[in-house]
């Protein structure tokens, strides 16, 4: 099945970790029509770049992760960076809370039932310019 628009609109989405791919990924949710609250360990100080980028679209819970986080939200998007025991992606399992991330949305948004899969190629930020580089020397 394709993703879609509507398959994320009124999604109440929980992204942990705002740095990086957290970034992309609440905007990508946003322009899609998700509610977005984002947790972080870091303070707002240490955010502030991202914050800014948000512009107050989400709802912040900066400077920890707890438990509440999760209340009245329908998936869990993990940032690469987030250990699959984190105890907030446990706690959502427990509470039966679907657990996500960028790639999966990656991945899913070239999915159709009426065409075989196309090939992709994800590259992660880090180092992402010495990585293409030295691909595109291989192929």
């Amino acid at each position: 099945m394709r993703l879609s628009e509507a398959s994320i609109s009124g999604q109440r989405a929980l992204v942990i970790g705002l740095a990086r791919e957290g970034l992309d990924l609440s905007k990508f949710l946003i322009e899609h029509g998700a509610t977005v609250r984002v947790t972080d360990r870091k303070s707002e100080p240490d955010l502030k770049e991202a914050v800014e980028q948000l512009g107050g679209a989400v709802e912040l819970r900066l400077g920890g992760h707890s438990i509440e986080d999760l209340d009245a939200v329908d998936v869990v998007y993990a940032s690469p960076g987030v250990a699959p025991e984190h105890e907030l992606l446990q706690a959502a399992r427990h509470r039966g809370i679907r657990v996500s991330s960028l790639i999966e949305l990656f991945f899913a948004s070239g999915r159709s039932d009426s065409m075989p899969p196309r090939p992709r190629l994800a590259l992660p930020r880090i180092n992402r310019s010495k990585t293409v580089s030295a691909w595109s020397s291989m192929v």
